[in-house]
């Protein structure tokens, strides 16, 4: 899914995530991807997020890199960003 049209978004770090939130993913420039945090692990400077994506099932980031997580506006609930996958897929 190629959402390049999303504003960007308020956020947290790479560190602050935790399971059960949805954040955007970036691989490269212009090209954003939903994803829902199933765990995470920290190691050194380094965050490992598992997502529950099959085709991305683990992110990994330097533990302090922006992190955009999805707002009321992208799913019309819970301000939190935290979803149970179920209301959402």
């Amino acid at each position: 899914m190629n959402t390049s049209v999303i504003p960007p978004r308020a956020g947290t770090t790479a560190a602050d995530v935790v399971a059960g939130q949805w954040f955007w993913h970036e691989p490269w420039p212009g090209y954003r991807v939903p994803l829902h945090v199933a765990a995470v692990s920290r190691h050194g400077r380094t965050v490992r997020i598992v997502t529950t994506d099959p085709d991305r099932e683990i992110v990994q980031y330097r533990s302090d890199r922006p992190v955009h997580l999805l707002r009321d506006e992208d799913w019309g609930i819970s301000l939190s960003g935290v979803l149970p996958l179920s209301d959402v897929a």
